[in-house]
């Protein structure tokens, strides 16, 4: 998920609904004092008036809770930060209810202040009440959210900071052995080899956090660790791809597909003698960006994939951490008859 310079997208969700909310229970708190001042005896125009007397100054007052509560936390004790608070919210909501009154409907100023002073004052403490649990509660889900995210960077920025060594290990070995008798393909894994580290840096420079970028960049860094990889393996590693047009722009994490490809290598096809093919798919359905990678080669046991790889569980977070609850990630394997791994995310636009 991102930082402060991009606010995400749950979290915009949120707020959005939170204003939905807002307005929802204004109505319906309007309603219901309606209503209350119609037991009262008010005739229906005067308990519209009054309930609107009422609601307003209460929505103005909760407002204004809500935004003092990052300032209460950090006051001590804050036990009689809160109550204060919570006491000081009733009498606002009744002061301005009462001037409201007295300004509109002076003739009902009088029974306004025997009907509703006792029930201002406690739902003014009730409501700060509520307003302090639930900004707590979401304080606490939002640090609890961070601290993941902090997690994810960490474990994402040591991925990046190294490339496999086995695997820079044995491209440089492919490269010596490459020198003498075949410059030119030598010369083209440099290339190749010069490319993909930039790409690393590239994207390890970016300040997202953790970005979500074109499925088209992911597989251009992927092609490059390909390349490489067939000329250490020759005809023991063949690749077949069938990427939908539709899905270039679409987002996926950086070095996803990455962690995949190399996984099937190094646990499927270079240990397998004779080798196998990798499949790289992705298309665009019913909404969502639809990546499958998979190969033919020594397999294993699922649950041995599952719980095996700090890559493959890195990859289930971030993903999870983009689009929570929206995400399918599924791992097919057995024995002798290669993994598949099928990923399923939203289809956005690339950040």
């Amino acid at each position: 998920m991102t930082g402060s310079d991009r606010l995400p997208s749950r979290q915009r969700s949120f707020w959005q609904n939170g204003r939905v909310v807002a307005i929802t229970l204004t109505i319906m708190a309007l309603f219901v004092y309606v209503l209350g001042f119609r037991a009262a005896s008010f005739p229906w125009v005067d308990a519209i008036g009054a309930a609107t007397a009422h609601v307003i100054p209460g929505a103005i007052a909760c407002v204004s809770a809500w935004r003092l509560q990052s300032w209460v936390t950090g006051r001590r004790p804050i036990w009689l930060a809160h109550s204060l608070l919570a006491i000081g919210t009733g009498l606002f909501w009744l002061a301005m209810t009462l001037a409201i009154t007295l300004i509109t409907k002076p003739d009902i100023f009088g029974h306004v202040v025997r009907a509703a002073s006792p029930g201002t004052l406690l739902s003014g403490l009730f409501v700060y009440t509520a307003i302090a649990f639930i900004f707590t509660l979401v304080r606490t889900r939002q640090h609890a959210a961070e601290s993941d995210a902090a997690r994810v960077r960490a474990e994402l920025a040591a991925v990046r900071a190294r490339v496999e060594p086995h695997f820079l290990y044995n491209t440089l070995e492919t490269i010596a052995g490459l020198i003498r008798h075949q410059p030119d393909a030598a010369e083209t894994a440099i290339g190749q080899l010069g490319r993909l580290l930039r790409r690393v840096l590239d994207v390890t420079g970016q300040e997202a956090g953790d970005p979500l970028i074109a499925l088209q960049e992911e597989l251009i860094l992927v092609r490059d660790y390909l390349a490489i990889e067939q000329l250490r393996l020759g005809d023991r590693l063949q690749i077949i791809e069938k990427i939908d047009a539709d899905t270039h722009d679409l987002g996926f994490p950086a070095f996803g597909l990455q962690v995949l490809v190399e996984n099937a290598i190094l646990h499927g096809i270079a240990p397998k003698p004779d080798g196998g093919t990798i499949s790289l798919t992705a298309a665009h359905q019913g909404g969502q960006l639809v990546v499958t990678v998979s190969d033919d080669g020594l397999g294993a046991e699922e649950a041995a994939i599952l719980r095996g790889g700090l890559g493959l569980s890195l990859l289930r977070t971030r993903i999870e951490a983009h689009f929570p609850g929206a995400t399918t990630f599924d791992v097919a394997a057995s024995p002798g008859r290669g993994v598949s791994v099928r990923i399923a995310i939203p289809a956005v636009e690339a950040e």
